[in-house]
């Protein structure tokens, strides 16, 4: 798995904008695996529910998740805004984990308030600068997922569910300084992707029944 995300968030990050739709496709899958997963894992599971109960919960938002990228792609506005609504998520996990959740409580109110708004803010500004918000969101959202994955080897970097879950039980998250490495190679995997895209696609408007204007 961890491998998968190291290539596939390479992948997003340095070849988003030419494979824009199978980006978008796959983006959509994740943002709706993750904000479902969230969902129900955080407000409905805890640590004594059966294993299996969370293994069909993640089967079948898999399932639909896989759909929803597929819908996503075929309406290709709406995809991209997913996209750079996925984007902005990222970043708010990265700075989420890097400093705001000192001050979240057992209702993970913080955390809930501060991704989503990112996600927002970015899936709007979407909207008035089309092209630029394609680069931008896949090589924060590719970057995110490079390093990620790199963490699932090396660790030191808690899922977004293990803080959430510290934060429900009223545990302080104590944050390993090898986060903070994680952080500092994702802003700079960021920096690079972005740089990269622009210099091999920027120039290249994306042209589509929905985006002609753009």
């Amino acid at each position: 798995m961890g491998a998968l995300i190291i290539v596939l968030g390479a992948l997003v990050g340095i070849a988003g904008k030419p494979l824009l739709k199978i980006t978008v496709c796959l983006s959509g899958t994740l943002v709706f695996l993750v904000a479902s997963c969230l969902f129900f894992f955080t407000l409905f599971l805890n640590r004594d529910s059966e294993d299996w109960i969370g293994w069909v919960i993640f089967s079948v938002c898999l399932v639909i998740g896989c759909f929803v990228g597929l819908i996503l792609a075929k309406l290709i506005r709406i995809g991209v805004a997913v996209l750079a609504g996925f984007g902005g998520y990222c970043l708010g996990l990265i700075l989420y984990n890097a400093f705001m959740y000192k001050a979240d409580n057992g209702k993970r109110i913080v955390f809930w308030i501060f991704t989503i708004s990112c996600g927002v803010i970015t899936g709007v500004l979407n909207l008035f600068l089309f092209n630029h918000a394609v680069i931008l969101a896949t090589s924060v959202a590719g970057s995110y997922l490079f390093i990620r994955g790199i963490s699932m080897y090396a660790g030191g970097f808690p899922s977004e569910f293990e803080i959430a879950d510290m934060i429900k039980y009223g545990q302080m998250p104590h944050m390993d300084a090898r986060f903070y490495g994680y952080m500092a190679g994702f802003i700079v995997s960021s920096l690079i992707c972005i740089i990269l895209q622009y210099k091999l696609w920027g120039k290249k408007e994306i042209k589509h029944a929905y985006v002609r204007r753009y």
